[in-house]
């Protein structure tokens, strides 16, 4: 359930082709509320990876909703380039091992990361 002070939309305005070849016509889409184990963010910034648009809807809305284990939390004073290798890079290597059977002393190669 979103806080109560937390103001959500009870809708948003899309743009829709709603028939193939038709013209472009504005919508009235309701807004959807997260359920369990999602959260919602406010979007801050957004660069132009616009594969992430053409997979999945909304990348380029105000507000998402994510799957909360999807998420961490960067510190408001660190600087994105120092936040930056942690995202898909760090994580996606921090799962490999985390799901791996090694443990210190062992080694292990890590290749193309970033």
């Amino acid at each position: 359930m979103c806080p109560a002070q937390v103001k959500f939309p009870e809708s948003y305005t899309a743009y829709a082709f709603i028939k193939p070849g038709g013209k472009l016509e504005r919508i009235t889409v309701p807004w959807r509320f997260p359920e369990d184990g999602e959260i919602v963010v406010k979007v801050l910034a957004c660069g132009r990876l616009l594969t992430m648009c053409v997979l999945r809807d909304g990348g380029y809305a105000e507000y998402v909703t994510l799957r909360s284990e999807a998420v961490v939390a960067v510190p408001r004073d660190m600087d994105p380039a120092e936040a930056a290798p942690m995202l898909c890079a760090g994580i996606t290597t921090f799962n490999a091992l985390r799901n791996m059977d090694v443990s210190p002393p062992d080694y292990v190669a890590v290749q193309g990361i970033g």
